[in-house]
Parts: structure tokens; sequence; C-alpha cells
């Protein structure tokens, strides 16, 4: 027993500790090889940002966009004032105009003949007030005194035959009948050559004032039923009261076109408007006659600002902002410390091609068209101006944002120009299309992971892309 146990121990000792030594080398070298092949991968496999400096704002500003649209200087219903028979058309839908251009007729025969009465009416009644004027004929007169000599005479004989008369009657030598014939007679002549005397001094007057007045109130009546008569022959022609395009056409020609009843839309070719809807807030910070750009299908248009209506609309609570298009050749006067004016005179040129094509193209818009105008809004509101793509979604619905640490030990084999990110909770103040106003746990000149967080963690070591001297770290 006491040979088999040596046996077995010198055994043991030959083969199982070289054994064990072996494994245990191999172990420590694989050890070594594993913490040299995660140094390299370290190094190779620390994923690659883009960093921006955070800046805190006190107040922001942030472009806001309104819409509006595109009116016409004048829009006009075209329509006659009377009933008629259309007779004549001279313009389609879609036809260009010139001002005082005749677009329709009705037919006037009804009238015209009505007023060639009234005009041989008036000619009657000139005649008559002529006459009343004049006074009665000298012949007339001359008859009217003869008529008053003549009754003078036989007045004077019937007194002569009265007083003989009554000296018979006195001495018994006539009889009472004789003599009352005598006085009646006399009686009579005088009262006729009274109304006599008065005709003679009626037609020595002349005409009475009244009766002249009367008859030129009735000329100016004629008048003026010839001047409505050729009013309705003038208004029974339609004409275009400036430079348009006919939109619409109601008649053709036969038709009865009721009074007042719409023939023509015209639409005014010269001039455009944009009619945008503002806040009231925002509308103080506009100035009346500066300039303003407008976009309209991704072209952009210099206009001016002409009046702001007074009343907010009932439905979108906004205030109408009306802006005029600038005519070719004019200058444009500039408008300093607003974002949405012009800030390059060359931007609108004067008195050059470029300023004519302006003008042409404003006045080639559609009404109806869209336009966009952007202005700056200013919020008083503190946080930070982050870009969209730097967000990533935190727990309980909030939203978390990644920054550079630099107060984290560095693990063995990291290299010493990897930085390590860490996740911080922050809330949406502002969206502005590509970036977001957040505030949270940031602070003023941390630098943020700007793009590609969905592939990071917080703790995560990582390497910057590149860096400004502006971004470099501290």
């Amino acid at each position: 027993m006491r040979k088999q146990t040596k046996i077995v121990v010198t055994i043991a000792l030959t083969v199982v500790i070289p054994v064990a030594i072996g494994i245990g080398t191999w172990l420590v070298t694989q050890k070594r090889v594993a913490q040299a092949d995660q140094s390299n991968m370290n190094l190779v496999e620390l994923p690659t940002i883009e960093m921006t400096r955070l800046y805190l704002e006190s107040s922001v500003r942030v472009p806001r966009t309104y819409s509006g649209t595109i009116r016409a200087g004048q829009t006009s219903e075209m329509g006659f004032n009377r009933t008629g028979r259309l007779v004549r058309v001279l313009v389609t839908q879609g036809e260009r105009v010139k001002a005082e251009t005749v677009l329709a007729e009705l037919d006037t025969a009804a009238l015209r003949a009505q007023h060639n009465e009234l005009l041989a009416q008036r000619q009657g009644a000139e005649a008559l007030l002529a006459e009343l004027v004049a006074g009665p004929r000298h012949q007339t007169v001359a008859a009217a005194r003869t008529e008053v000599a003549d009754l003078e005479a036989q007045q004077s004989l019937a007194r002569l035959d009265f007083d003989r008369r009554d000296r018979l009657r006195s001495s018994g030598s006539i009889s009472a009948q004789e003599f009352d014939e005598a006085r009646l007679l006399l009686t009579s002549v005088e009262q006729r050559l009274q109304g006599a005397r008065l005709r003679l001094a009626e037609l020595e007057e002349g005409t009475r004032s009244e009766r002249i007045a009367m008859q030129r109130a009735e000329l100016q009546r004629l008048d003026a039923a010839i001047e409505r008569t050729q009013v309705e022959i003038d208004e029974s022609r339609l004409i275009a009261p400036y430079d348009a395009v006919v939109s619409q056409r109601l008649f053709d020609e036969g038709s009865i076109v009721p009074a007042g009843s719409p023939m023509f839309r015209l639409v005014e070719q010269s001039s455009r408007e944009a009619w945008i809807g503002l806040p009231a807030d925002q509308i103080t910070s506009l100035d009346v006659n500066q300039i303003y750009d407008l976009t309209i299908d991704q072209q952009t248009f210099a206009a001016k600002l002409h009046a702001v209506l007074p009343e907010l609309d009932a439905v979108t609570r906004t205030q109408t902002a009306i802006f005029y298009c600038l005519p070719p050749q004019q200058e444009v006067p500039m408008l300093n410390g607003i974002a949405m004016t012009i800030g390059d005179p060359a931007s609108v040129p004067k008195n050059d091609r470029a300023s004519e094509e302006t003008g042409r193209r404003w006045c080639e818009l559609a009404p109806g068209q869209l336009v966009r105008i952007q202005l700056d809004h200013e919020i008083p509101q503190s946080g930070f101006w982050i870009p969209v793509k730097a967000l990533t979604r935190g727990q309980r619905g909030l939203w978390s944002a990644l920054v550079i640490v630099t107060d984290l030990p560095r693990p063995a084999g990291v290299p010493q120009d990897a930085v390590a990110i860490e996740r911080r909770d922050v809330e949406i103040l502002q969206v502005d299309s590509d970036r977001v106003l957040v505030r949270g746990d940031l602070h003023d000149g941390e630098f943020l992971v700007s793009s590609g967080t969905h592939r990071l963690v917080s703790g995560q070591w990582v390497q910057i892309a590149r860096q400004t001297s502006e971004q470099q770290l501290p």
C-alpha cells in the first residue's frame, strides 16, 4: 500500500502540477489578449458625434407665417339701371377691355320717341313764355284806347242828356220814366268806361310776373324730363369704368335684363392687393407705407403696407392688413430693424428692367391666390434653442437631450480625446421648423449632442467628429 501510494504521488507531482501550471499560464495569456482586444475595440468602436454649444436666451424671436389672399384693386358687378331688351353684347368672358369701352346695349326705341315728344312740348312752352314776356301787341293796346275814347264820348252825351232831363223834370215837362231812363243810361256808360279803362291799364302794364314764373317752371320741368330720358338712353349702354378683364357674362342678346341685375363682372387689370389677417399684437410692429416681403408660390414680391382695418374679424379674431403692390420704377424706402423688410436695396431695383418685371408679375397674379408673410414674434421666455434631431423620447412623456460631461472618471483604454455623455430631461416651449426652444436641466455654455442621439445612451463614451474654436471643450 505504501508503495502504491508513493507511485500515485509521484505520478501526480510529475503530471498534474505541470498541467496546472500550463493552464494557469494559458489563462493569464488569454486575459492579457482579451484586455488588449478590448482596448483596441474601445479605440475602434467609439461612436462619433457632432456637438453644439448651448446659449441661454432671455427672450426669443420666433418667425411666424401668416396667410392671406390676393385681391384685385377694384371688382365691379356691372348692370343696367332699367329693365330692357338686350340688343348688343360686344365683349365675352376672359376678354381684356380698356376704360370707356362699350360692353353692351339695351333697346332705346321707346326712350328716343319719348325724348322727341318732350322736345316738341318744350318748344311750345318756350314760345308761350316768349309771348308772355313780350306782353300784348300794340294793336291790342290801341284798340283798347279807342274803346275808352268812345265810351268817354258816350259818357259826355249821356251826362248832357241827363242834365237836360233833370231841368225839365223840375218844371214838370217830362215824366218820371223819361228821367229815370236818362239817369240809368248815364250810369251804364260810366261803368262800361271804367271797365275799358281797367282793361287798357292791364294791357299797358303787361303780363303778370306770376304767370311768367309759372311758365318758366313748366319749361324747367320739361328740361328735367328731357334730361332724364337722355340719361336713360345713355345708361342703356354699359361702359367699362377702368382697364379690366371680363370675369363673367350673365346674359345674351335678346334677353330681357331686369333693372339692377349684374350683366358683367369686371376685375381690374392694373393693380393687385394682398389682404392678410394678423394678430392684434403683431399689428403694432408694422409701419404703414413701409415695404415688406410677401411670398406667393415660392416667389418673393415687395409690397407696401397701405392700411390696417380697425376691426377684428369675428371668425379668425385677426386684423386685416392691406398691402399694395409696388408699381414699376418706384423707389423703395427701407425700414430698419424689422426682419421682414427688404434688407438689400438691390433686391428691389429702381428704374430698371427688374423693377418693371416685378410690377408686371404683381399684376398677373390671380385674385384669390394664397399669399404669405413671415414676421418675427418676440416671446418674453428664457430657454435654449436646440435642433429637433437632438431630442430623444424620455420617461413619462417628457423629452430628453444628451450633453457632454467632463467630470466622469475615464476608464482604462478610453482615448484621451473621448468624452462621456449624459441624458437631461427637457420641456419643449416653442417649435420652429427644424429647431425647438426648450428648458430643463441645461446650463449656459454646455455642449449638446446635436445628432445621432438614437444610437447613444447615457454614460457612454464617444468621440467628437469635429471641433471649431467656438466648440472647444474647456
